[in-house]
C-alpha cells in the first residue's frame, strides 16, 4: 500500500487577499490626502508671504508720499508673481498729532477675505519740521544734534535716546540693554 503524502496548500486565501487590498487602499487614500493638504498649505503660505510683502511695500510707499501722509482711504492693484493683487489702505490719526496709523489689507479678488493685514505708523513731515526748529519742544530732535535723530523723535516720551551710541551732540543717555 502506497503512502499518501498529505499535500498542504501554501499561499493566501481569498479573504486574506481582500483584507490586504482594503488596508492598502485605506493607506493610499490617507497618503494622497496628506500630500494634497501639504500642497494646499504651501500655496497658502506662498500667497500669505507675497501679500505681506505687498502690504509692507504699500506702507513704505504711503510713508514716502511727497505731500505727506493724509488721512483717508487708498486702494490699488499690484502685479506680483504672475498675479494681480488688490490692496486697500486706511490712514487714520492717532493720539499723537505727529504720527499717522496706516492699515493695509491685501487680497486676490474683491470678494475674498484679505490674505494679509499689516499696520504701520508714519510721521507727519510738517510737524517734525516744526519740532526741529525748537529743540526743547516735545518730539524734537536730540538736543544739540546736527540732524534730527529719528529714534529720539519717535521715542520722545522717554528721556533716553534709543540709539546706540547716541548721535553726535545728543545729551540723552542710551537705553539700557
Amino acid at each position: 500500500m502506497p503512502l499518501r503524502r498529505s499535500v498542504r496548500a501554501r499561499g493566501f486565501t481569498l479573504l486574506e487577499v481582500l483584507v490586504a487590498l482594503f488596508v492598502f487602499a485605506v493607506a493610499m487614500t490617507v497618503l494622497v490626502q496628506s500630500g494634497t493638504h501639504r500642497a494646499q498649505n504651501l500655496d497658502y503660505l506662498r500667497d500669505r508671504t507675497l501679500a505681506s510683502w505687498i502690504a509692507a511695500d504699500r506702507i513704505t510707499g504711503i510713508r514716502l508720499e511727497p505731500d505727506g501722509v493724509d488721512t483717508g482711504s487708498r486702494d490699488g492693484e499690484v502685479d506680483m508673481a504672475r498675479r494681480t493683487w488688490l490692496w486697500e489702505a486706511e490712514v487714520s490719526a492717532t493720539e499723537d498729532d505727529t504720527v499717522r496709523r496706516i492699515e493695509v489689507a491685501v487680497r486676490l479678488d474683491e470678494d475674498s477675505e484679505p490674505i494679509a493685514r499689516m499696520t504701520g505708523f508714519a510721521p507727519i513731515p510738517d510737524v517734525v519740521a516744526d519740532a526741529d526748529a525748537d529743540p526743547d519742544a516735545e518730539g524734537g530732535p536730540c538736543p544739540g544734534a546736527v540732524s534730527p535723530c529719528w529714534n529720539c523723535w519717535w521715542r520722545s516720551r522717554s528721556s533716553r535716546c534709543s540709539v546706540r551710541p547716541p548721535p553726535r551732540g545728543c545729551s540723552r543717555s542710551p537705553m539700557p540693554a
